[in-house]
């Protein structure tokens, strides 16, 4: 339910008590419900904070002094009245809904996850109030629940883009949260190593993928899946014959299916089984399968757009798939028909600035940005994008006013300070790039930040330490070189 039609069940809720009392509060209770209607919520929360002089303790009065105050931005305030209202009538379902959502709007999501769960429970076909009970949950970092009220709402609305788009994403969050199981995993373990084949494959890139794969089945040779994956890249890269005979290798009687059903859930191509069999488990596969599972349920939900008329939520997903695959003139081209559904949309606006910016259209960001950075002044990953864009276009004052912001927002965040490094030596300031620059050379992979500090000693007039830096940098620059070239010798073997 939406704020407005809760409002309105909440006036109508108050008609009873209100032909109840004596004129001059039923004339106030009109009163109160027009400048209601006419969403002048100061002015109603007054009158009914007036009529709770006359009859304290009503609680119709209080749930529409709480909705008044909640409609009115001021939630804080709304919380009192809503608790009191839902205490003495528990009936009242648009309190709870308000109280709920107050709640949320402070940020207190785990209070308001309780009176929510109550409306879903007594309204169940309430879509609205599932998406914002969904919401609570993303926020309590319950995503697997926020997936199951998203579920139902996209049962109860399918041909609407917007649920599609929300449950996508709350896969999109289940995905991420299994993903962070394996934080703790070294970045050459064979589970890292399995889930960075799994990207590699999506993204089409059939020889790197191979690689990691192998090595991730020498060291997790019970995960059968893997055959499964490699003789997808034999089939993708014209060799089927290999294909079959790497198969053949991942059989799993179907016995042992009861001791890893997401496994052979998974391999059936039933992925919500295979979901709902990781969640209940436990330990690494278990992890592995709930990315799986639910990376695949997640485009699933977005490729039902593509079933429906064209919408904002379609031409968002398919952006942010071109970004992704380096496509940034067609996430260009996607975003500005997104914005043609929803004009001036900051997040859209945002993205559009970024892909400009990847499509080194730096112009093109800055234009887009600087209303977007006004509206969020203080986001540092913004303020880069914009800095490193005026930066780019030789604006040196103006780039590193924003970059200086960025650092001081977020001082431990990489892309910032390197950019303010670069700007900082482009405008002869070598002694506050020295500063950037020293604390993250042990970041550095590819010797440009060896590079830039080099140039800022040399500038400083200190030409031996600028030496040593530069030798460094060439250093890394081969090392980097080799990596790339063992790589490129990659190739796609028969099954061993």
């Amino acid at each position: 339910m939406t704020r407005p039609a809760a409002l309105l069940l909440a006036l109508l809720c108050l008609g009873p008590s209100a032909a109840a009392q004596p004129p001059d509060l039923g004339a106030r209770s009109k009163a109160a419900a027009a400048a209601m209607k006419a969403e002048r919520y100061d002015e109603a929360a007054r009158i009914y904070r007036e009529m709770l002089n006359a009859v304290p303790n009503e609680p119709g009065l209080l749930m529409n002094l709480g909705i008044a105050l909640a409609m009115a931005g001021r939630e804080t305030e709304a919380i009192e009245p809503l608790e009191r209202a839902v205490a003495r009538d528990p009936s009242l379902m648009p309190a709870h809904l308000f109280l709920g959502t107050s709640y949320l709007a402070r940020g207190e999501v785990l209070k308001a996850i309780p009176p929510l769960e109550r409306v879903v429970k007594a309204q169940p076909g309430d879509t609205d109030t599932r998406q914002t009970l969904a919401q609570a949950y993303l926020a309590a970092d319950r995503p697997a629940d926020a997936v199951a009220q998203l579920r139902r709402v996209a049962e109860l609305r399918p041909k609407d883009p917007g649920a599609w788009y929300a449950l996508g994403h709350a896969y999109n969050a289940l995905t991420q949260g299994a993903m962070a199981a394996f934080d703790d995993e070294p970045t050459d373990s064979a589970w890292r190593q399995l889930l960075v084949a799994d990207a590699l494959h999506a993204d089409g890139r059939y020889t790197d993928a191979f690689a990691l794969y192998r090595q991730a089945l020498a060291q997790l040779p019970a995960m059968l899946s893997i055959h499964d994956s490699i003789a997808q890249i034999y089939e993708q890269t014209g060799h089927p014959e290999w294909a079959a005979r790497e198969r053949a290798k991942g059989t799993l009687p179907a016995a042992d299916c009861s001791a890893r059903p997401a496994l052979c859930a998974f391999r059936a191509g039933r992925h919500r089984d295979a979901l709902e069999a990781a969640l209940r488990g436990s330990g690494r596969e278990a992890d592995y399968w709930r990315v799986r599972a639910a990376n695949e349920l997640a485009l699933v939900a977005f490729a039902q757009l593509e079933k429906l008329p064209d919408s904002r939520e379609r031409r968002e997903v398919r952006a942010t798939l071109a970004r992704a695959q380096r496509r940034y003139l067609d996430s260009i081209a996607e975003l500005r028909a997104a914005l043609e559904f929803t004009p001036d949309d900051p997040g859209l606006l945002d993205d559009l600035g970024t892909s400009y910016y990847f499509a080194r259209d730096y112009e093109a960001a800055v234009k887009v940005l600087t209303p977007v950075l006004k509206a969020e002044p203080d986001d540092p990953r913004l303020l880069t994008v914009y800095g490193d864009s005026l930066l780019q276009l030789q604006q040196l004052d103006e780039a590193i006013a924003a970059l200086q912001r960025a650092v001081d927002v977020d001082p431990g965040y990489g892309m910032a300070r390197a950019a303010l490094a670069r700007a900082q030596v482009q405008k002869g300031n070598f002694a506050p790039a020295v500063r950037l620059l020293e604390p993250m050379l042990g970041e550095d992979t590819d010797g440009s930040l060896h590079l830039q500090l080099a140039r800022a000693y040399a500038g400083l007039g200190q030409q031996e330490k600028a030496t040593a830096l530069m030798e460094r940098s060439q250093e890394i620059q081969r090392a980097a070189q080799e990596r790339a070239d063992e790589i490129a010798r990659r190739t796609i073997s028969p099954p061993e």
